[in-house]
């Protein structure tokens, strides 16, 4: 199904964005599937309530190529691409040429590679994305003895490899 979105603001007729989407998403399927493209250009997120509302000079176009199937973070297997990622504000220039996220699970074992213009990464084994900030957190309070309590998470077992690329990946505009 090929469908163009054209967002507009409530208040009059200002065009906040445009969409184009040509793909599925079945979500009556046991195991949810996406399949699709979608192209956004130009989308004013603080017009459109989404992102930093605040700033109204907020606007993000890309285009990405998802196949992706799963119900939630933890259970995602395929692939998701996103290139020609222009974010913009009043304070910074972000562009990024292309990345692409693969997961695969068998069983308990998953793995999870992202690569890009500026990192690579893989993680492999046996945990959940939920629950990895808390599993952060945990181990920083084990090393420096700190008086926070740690937060209950299933047992977690993985190797993480991350090669970071050296760019600059923020440009700030001076006022």
């Amino acid at each position: 199904t090929n469908v163009l979105l054209v967002f507009t603001t409530l208040i009059g007729s200002e065009i906040s964005g445009t969409a184009d989407f040509n793909g599925t998403i079945n979500l009556n399927a046991n195991e949810p599937v996406s399949a699709f493209f979608l192209k956004v250009k130009e989308a004013r997120l603080a017009k459109l309530n989404l992102f930093n509302t605040s700033d109204t000079a907020t606007v993000v176009s890309f285009e990405s190529s998802i196949d992706l199937k799963g119900s939630n973070i933890d259970d995602l297997s395929g692939n998701a691409t996103v290139s020609n990622l222009d974010y913009s504000d009043t304070k910074l220039n972000h562009s990024i040429a292309k990345f692409t996220l693969t997961a695969e699970k068998q069983n308990e074992q998953k793995q999870l590679e992202l690569y890009s213009s500026f990192v690579d990464a893989k993680m492999q084994g046996n945990y959940n994305l939920k629950d990895l900030p808390h599993v952060v957190e945990n181990t920083f309070n084990y090393f420096l003895d700190s008086t926070h309590k740690n937060v209950e998470t299933p047992p977690q077992k993985f190797k993480f490899n991350a090669l970071f690329k050296a760019l600059i990946l923020f440009d700030s505009t001076s006022e």
